[in-house]
């Protein structure tokens, strides 16, 4: 008896928690819907007056203020497009249009007068103000990268097409064994521009990527080498170190290391050098005799012999 008692106390106090919970929430998401009705008023206002910049503060903290529920979803499309109004008034094209972009497909708003609008406003200042750019080259994928203030950034490879600011840019294309080419572009708004390359095959010693091999040039018929002559300098300078100076005549009559231990009178290293190892019969006789004793030992060495106890109960 004393046991179900508990339990029911226990059970009674959990429901009581769990409707004190709700209550707390549905109180707090009141007092959000309350704040967020009073910003967008105020951002109502505020619009009316003109002070366009304080509106579209309002009507962000709104925006964020309202809870994140299915509910409000067209309420908050609607704190977007009042944004993207004061944005426009303001001449800000771009953020009018990312708020209208936002209201029109990504607010999950079911009413369709709330995203067709957003959407109506959203494409007729995108083809009003925005620019691109497309770029090809032939070969294709090249490497695309644009020149600026803060240092070069590769923003992909061609074919290549993207949206940008009005404004003036510079860009690089590179493809290894090619010549790069330098681009300088002008964008307006509004402005579509497409250029394509045909990029000259050739080596480009600016832009040569490192650790790359590059045939010398070939040789002019008719022109005198001024390269000294290698083999002679390596003799001359061998028998220098040596201490005895050599006219160029007798270092050009010496055909091996022999001839200069002559002149010098010491013997060359070559000359001590006798066939490599592996060509040694010492080195077979090493072989074979350990790979004798590999085989030989384990049969002549006798195993120990293991004796098997049984290892069954004793009783």
């Amino acid at each position: 008896m004393h046991l179900r008692k508990t339990s029911w106390t226990i059970l009674l106090t959990i429901a009581c928690v769990m409707v004190w919970g709700v209550a707390l929430q549905e109180s707090h998401a009141d007092s959000r819907v309350k704040r967020a009705t009073a910003y967008y008023l105020k951002g109502n206002r505020l619009l009316k007056a003109r002070k366009y910049s304080a509106a579209v503060r309002a009507f962000r903290r709104a925006y964020r203020t309202l809870p994140r529920h299915p509910h409000f979803n067209c309420h908050r499309s609607q704190f977007l497009n009042y944004m993207g109004n004061a944005q426009e008034r303001m001449r800000k094209p771009y953020s009018a249009m990312r708020s209208y972009y936002k209201s029109a497909y990504r607010s999950r708003c079911k009413t369709a007068a709330t995203r067709n609008y957003a959407a109506r406003r959203y494409k007729s200042l995108y083809r009003r103000w925005s620019s691109s750019i497309t770029i090809t080259t032939t070969p294709p994928k090249a490497r695309l990268i644009l020149l600026g203030k803060g240092g070069d950034k590769t923003i992909g490879r061609t074919p290549f097409k993207r949206v940008f600011s009005p404004g003036r840019y510079r860009f690089k294309i590179r493809l290894y064994d090619h010549r790069t080419v330098f681009v300088n572009l002008t964008l307006r708004p509004g402005s579509h521009i497409k250029r394509e390359y045909k990029l000259v095959k050739g080596d480009d010693p600016v832009n040569r990527p490192e650790k790359v091999d590059v045939a010398p040039p070939p040789p002019v018929l008719g022109a005198k080498s001024n390269a000294p002559n290698a083999p002679n300098a390596k003799k001359k300078k061998a028998i220098a170190l040596l201490g005895r100076r050599v006219s160029n005549s007798e270092v050009r009559g010496l055909d091996s290391s022999s001839d200069i231990s002559k002149i010098t009178g010491k013997p060359s290293r070559s000359s001590k050098i006798g066939p490599p190892v592996y060509k040694q019969v010492w080195f077979w006789a090493v072989i074979g005799t350990v790979a004798a004793a590999a085989v030989i030992i384990p049969i002549a060495v006798p195993k120990e012999q293991k004796i098997l106890i049984n290892q069954g109960k004793l009783f």
